[in-house]
This record gives structure tokens, C-alpha cells and sequence, in this order.
């Protein structure tokens, strides 16, 4: 964040492969398992595209340029409904 402190994805990039995410909804808790951690352009928007309603993406920045004060990429966590 802007104070020097982790988001709330700031450990995102921990994630590996067969790791468990779980979501909280109220009451309701969904696990997925992580099948997919790869980093894309910070413009590329396929990732977001609806594809599988069983699918959850994680999105954070990546790659920061001091020089132009800008994330270059994107870290993507992509996990499925177990």
C-alpha cells in the first residue's frame, strides 16, 4: 500500500501448486486448490475473462519500477473449486 504496508494479496506470490485457498462468504466456505501461479503483462485482461464458474482468480501488481513508479506485471493465482 501506499504507507509501505502488505495488501491484502501481499503474500499472494507464496502460493504454489496443490496450495488451499479458502473464500468466506458469511457463513459459506468454498476451498479451491491452486492450479496455475505465472505473472502476465499488467495490461493483459485474458485473465479476467469469464471462463469457468468453478474457477477463482487472483489478481495483484507485480514488479515494481522505482524509475516509473508503475507495477509492471501482474501476479495471477488461479485455483479450482474442489
Amino acid at each position: 500500500l501506499r504507507d509501505g504496508t502488505p495488501g491484502v494479496f501481499g503474500k499472494l506470490d507464496e502460493l504454489t501448486l496443490g496450495d488451499i485457498v479458502i473464500l468466506y462468504t458469511g457463513e459459506t466456505e468454498i476451498r479451491y486448490t491452486v492450479t496455475q501461479v505465472f505473472e502476465t503483462e499488467a495490461d493483459d485482461l485474458n485473465v479476467i475473462a469469464e471462463k469457468d464458474d468453478t474457477l477463482l482468480t487472483l489478481i495483484t501488481c507485480a514488479d515494481y519500477s522505482f524509475f516509473s513508479n508503475t507495477y509492471q506485471n501482474r501476479l495471477i493465482v488461479q485455483a479450482k473449486r474442489l
